[in-house]
C-alpha cells in the first residue's frame, strides 16, 4: 500500500486509514473503538510532527465513520 490514499480529489494517510476501514469491518457494531482510537493517535504522533495530510485524514475519518463515544 502506498504512503497515501486519495478520496474525492483529497490525499490523505493511507495507513490512518487502513486502520479505521479495518476496525470498522471488525467491529460487531461496526464502530471504531477506544483501543483503534489509541492506535490512530499514537500512528500519529510518532514522527513528531502533525502534517496537514494526517490532520486532514483525521478530520475526514472523525465525520465519515462511526465512532464508539469512548474513541470519539
Amino acid at each position: 500500500m502506498g504512503y497515501y490514499k486519495e478520496v474525492d480529489g483529497k490525499t490523505f494517510d493511507a495507513d490512518l486509514f487502513a486502520l479505521a476501514e479495518r476496525a470498522q469491518k471488525q467491529d460487531p457494531d461496526g464502530r471504531i473503538s477506544e483501543q483503534t482510537a489509541r492506535k490512530m493517535f499514537e500512528a500519529v504522533i510518532d514522527g513528531g510532527v502533525y502534517s496537514q495530510v494526517e490532520k486532514d485524514t483525521v478530520d475526514y475519518l472523525l465525520n465519515n465513520m462511526s465512532w464508539n463515544a469512548e474513541a470519539k
